[in-house]
């Protein structure tokens, strides 16, 4: 659980006074911690829990319930562009009038 710190602060020399020493200990260090590291996520990545699971299922309805909720945006912006969108620009600022057409493209 105390992998950066056993890695990092426990592993160190500090009796090295050498520029070199001291980098070539640092690489040491921080290519063991990366192997270290790389070994944890391979154990958490081969445990497959319920917890996990069922994350992962509500994630892809999530992105599912997005996507369709997106089109149907999408189908009534398009729908209701020339019947709703349009006049209601018109009547909010006379200049709404020359940027109308643009809304729907700009919100799709």
């Amino acid at each position: 659980e105390y992998i950066f710190s056993q890695n990092v602060f426990s592993n160190y020399d500090h009796s090295l006074k050498h520029k070199d020493a001291v980098t070539l200990q640092t690489n040491s260090i921080m290519i063991q911690l990366h192997e270290t590291l790389l070994d944890k996520i391979d154990d958490e990545i081969n445990v497959l829990t319920c917890k996990l699971f069922m994350i992962r299922v509500i994630g892809v309805l999530f992105c599912i319930i997005v996507g369709v909720l997106s089109a149907a945006g999408i189908t009534g912006l398009i729908f209701y562009e020339s019947d709703v969108i349009l006049p209601f620009a018109k009547d909010i600022h006379p200049i709404m009038e020359s940027i109308a057409p643009y809304i729907v493209p700009a919100g799709v």
